[in-house]
């Protein structure tokens, strides 16, 4: 039994470290079509201002370091894009003798690779659990370290929606600081016109983003129920709470351990469903 818990405990490390590869090339793909967009939004802009004002105004200091960010940007998502996912070097070794496409002369493995990799990841645990003959008992108990896992998860996807939701809370503050100064004073429209339009137009974006993919809400969420599974965890094995009376019958806490992670992981999947719905939807399904 300690064999078939080390491999289930090995299954768990190369799921979870797959879903970590995976944010990554996401996070990655991600932020070179924003640099992208950004670049090409911010280049019709000054076209604009470029034929209609002749850029009035704007010291040439200015001009060239705008014209140098947009440049960068542009030339940072290209790079983003054209290298996408991340290097199989980079793979522990214990992972990359049980992945499908380890052979492959490319040194990447993109977004699309590591999802196919996750799903011949899973059939392999669900076939070699099946394979082990574990009981309830023992499949509870590897449901158990599944648990450890889901944690890491949570708090991995938690700790990335909040960097990307106080990234854009700084773009919305610092837009909006810098148009009102602009708008506010003369001598800064007059002279750093581009400079008040982008930054509305950044406001603007960043607002949108926030509220329509509501990345502060997951990050909460997300944390929120890996300090929930977490307590649960410690509960268990301290055998107070829940399982107080249970400390001489293993099995059945054991049972009421899965049921409740499992309560807790319905309970994610649902906020998440609901997060994803339009606001006015999922307002009628708050009610």
């Amino acid at each position: 039994m300690a064999e078939a818990r080390d491999e289930l405990l090995k299954a768990n490390s190369n799921l979870l470290f797959i879903k970590t590869y995976i944010s990554m090339a996401r996070r990655k793909r991600l932020l070179g079509l924003f640099l992208v967009a950004f670049s090409g939004i911010a280049t019709i802009l000054f076209t604009i201002d470029l034929l209609v004002f002749q850029w009035q105004g704007v010291p040439p200091y200015l001009k060239y370091f705008l014209e140098a960010v947009v440049v960068a940007c542009g030339i940072g998502g290209i790079y983003l894009l054209s290298t996408p996912g991340i290097l199989f070097d980079n793979f522990p070794s214990e992972l990359k003798d049980v992945m499908k496409l380890k052979d492959l002369d490319h040194p990447r493995r993109t977004e699309a690779q590591l999802e196919l990799e996750l799903q011949h990841l899973r059939e392999n645990k669900r076939v070699n659990t099946d394979n082990l003959g574990l009981g309830v008992n023992e499949r509870r108990a590897a449901y158990k370290e599944e648990a450890l896992v889901y944690i890491e998860e949570l708090r991995i996807e938690s700790s990335f929606y909040r960097r990307v939701s106080h990234t854009f809370q700084v773009l919305v503050i610092a837009g909006s600081s810098l148009s009102t100064l602009g708008a506010g004073t003369s001598y800064f429209v007059n002279q750093f016109s581009v400079g008040v339009a982008v930054a509305s137009f950044v406001v603007a974006v960043s607002s949108g983003v926030t509220g329509y993919f509501k990345f502060k809400e997951r990050s909460f969420y997300s944390q929120q129920t890996a300090d929930t599974i977490e307590h649960e965890v410690e509960a268990f094995e301290l055998g107070i709470g829940r399982y107080s009376g249970l400390s001489e019958n293993t099995n059945q806490a054991l049972e009421v351990f899965a049921q409740e992670i499992h309560r807790l992981r319905q309970d994610q999947k649902m906020r998440e469903q609901n997060l994803d719905q339009p606001s006015t939807k999922g307002e009628e399904g708050g009610n």
